[in-house]
């Protein structure tokens, strides 16, 4: 048994014999889709790219945020814990304040990175979609 081509299936199915008409529609189905495909995946590319540069960018402030954690730890104001009753105000005020600030901080930034990682991820996802969906689309009438 041979293979029928798009062409002879389509002019069959709708009766007639205007046969350039349909290899008209499929050449131009084949480039809208076909370029489709290109374009997605350049997005792909470019998506992936900027989030390089991004993470590398987040990156480095969480890098600053944990250094700043870690000497939130050391920064002790030693004017201000002479006394007995003074140290227990600056730790309860002050240095539990300052070491929290600093944890949020790093906390912050790391769910941005990952809130920035998942949202491209998303995107990169429905283009591979929309990539596939072309690819069937094309091989369907080619």
């Amino acid at each position: 048994m041979t293979k029928v081509s798009f062409v002879q299936r389509v002019l069959s199915f709708i009766k007639t014999d205007d046969e350039s008409a349909v290899k008209s529609t499929q050449k131009q189905a084949l480039k809208i889709w076909s370029k489709e495909v290109s374009l997605a995946e350049r997005a792909i590319s470019r998506l992936k790219q900027d989030l390089a540069e991004e993470v590398e960018s987040k990156e480095e402030y969480i890098a600053e945020a944990k250094e700043q954690l870690a000497n939130s730890y050391l920064n002790i104001d030693v004017e201000a814990v002479k006394t007995v009753d003074d140290r227990k105000d600056y730790v309860e005020n002050v240095y539990q304040q300052q070491i929290a600030n600093a944890k949020a901080k790093v906390e912050s930034l790391e769910k941005e990175l990952s809130d920035l990682k998942d949202e491209v991820n998303a995107k990169i996802e429905r283009k591979e979609k929309a990539i596939a969906m072309y690819k069937e689309n094309i091989e369907a009438i080619s």
